[in-house]
């Protein structure tokens, strides 16, 4: 916890300077390589941060110490906020972002913090390991169960490879660069979450076909 405020000062700081360069001087009296640097800095105190964030939460699930807080709380609706999250992310590597939902989709009694932080890691697992195409998020209704997909058209997962996917610090695929890009953790984090929730998730996967992730989430704990 220590770690992130002085972390939060490098964020706050590069982020204006990159997001509101014009607050300090226009960018052409800007030294010359100087805001490629100050980018740099914002990108990795950003990755930075998440990484602290999910080893803290990865130390309360091992301590068995997360709380759920659980409402009422509609599934399009959170991901209609993470697409608006996601989409400038996507927009810059020339990716779709596309929502398919099935009509009349039921509530249900969820932490709407942690389920938007699930679909989020796998919106961007997909958007890291995407080239070409697009992620594609839909919500379906399957008996007693809630189905949210994140389908994307990227490198895929061997089979051999895909029950490691949920391991921490497990980042599997050939792409070493990409591993680089996350913490590992996200995957791991997600699978916890929805167990909390009573849930499953699985992934589906073929080398060079893409990859689609599943989670499952009981309706009828609306009525807890």
């Amino acid at each position: 916890h220590e770690l992130r405020r002085p972390l939060n000062f490098i964020l706050g700081f590069s982020d204006l300077m990159v997001n509101s360069p014009e607050s300090y001087a226009k960018l052409k009296k800007w030294p010359p390589g100087l805001f490629d640097d100050v980018q740099e800095i914002y990108r990795s105190s950003t990755h930075l941060m998440s990484l602290i964030n999910d080893i803290l939460d990865m130390g309360q699930i091992d301590a068995l110490q997360m709380t759920i807080y659980r409402d009422k709380a509609s599934i399009p609706t959170l991901i209609k906020e993470v697409v608006n999250m996601a989409k400038p992310a996507f927009n810059q590597k020339g990716l779709r972002l596309e929502t398919e939902f099935e009509a009349d989709l039921p509530p249900v009694f969820v932490d709407s913090t942690r389920i938007r932080q699930v679909i989020l890691n796998l919106v961007n697992n997909g958007l890291r390991f995407t080239e070409q195409g697009l992620v594609t998020i839909r919500v379906k209704l399957n008996h007693v169960y809630l189905l949210i997909e994140v389908e994307d058209t990227g490198t895929g997962i061997a089979e051999e490879d895909i029950p490691k996917v949920f391991d921490a610090f497990r980042q599997v695929g050939q792409d070493s660069w990409r591993r680089r890009e996350g913490t590992g953790l996200g995957l791991a984090i997600s699978h916890q979450i929805i167990e909390h929730h009573g849930g499953t998730i699985h992934a589906k996967s073929e080398p060079g076909e893409g990859t689609v992730f599943t989670v499952e989430l009981p309706v009828g704990a609306l009525d807890c």
